[in-house]
């Protein structure tokens, strides 16, 4: 994120839970899938300026829907590529006091989220 009018600069980070149900198929050593399912967890915007340090943290509950592939590495390592929508169901909005009062806003969440999975795959 780039600094806001006021010289500060605001940061962002999800932490998520999201239990989906998954179908998929196998093509050898890669796996296609689809899911749908649920996202809940907490999202922190932080914003570091001159002469202050805030933080805020928001619940936040999505809808989510997705597509992705897994490339077999090893009977338990894989490679995993996915893309997915969220619908967020409770929207955060983070905003900054400016020195005339007024107040603007540097990050809101979106009516529809896109996500894209890059990882590796541990089955245990």
């Amino acid at each position: 994120m780039r600094p806001t009018a006021s010289g500060e600069v605001p940061a962002a980070r999800r932490d998520d839970l999201e239990p989906a149900a998954r179908v998929g198929r196998e093509f050898g050593a890669l796996e296609w899938s689809i899911c749908a399912g649920q996202s809940l967890g907490r999202l922190r915007v932080a914003s570091f300026g001159f002469d202050e340090n805030l933080t805020s943290n928001h619940l936040s509950f999505a809808l989510l829907f997705g597509t992705g592939a897994q490339l077999a590495l090893s009977p338990r390592w894989a490679l995993r590529l996915g893309i997915r929508a969220e619908l967020p169901l409770s929207r955060g909005v983070f905003s900054y006091g400016e020195s005339s009062g007024e107040q603007r806003v540097f990050f809101e969440t979106q009516p529809v989220v896109a996500v894209l999975d890059l990882g590796v795959v541990v089955h245990l």
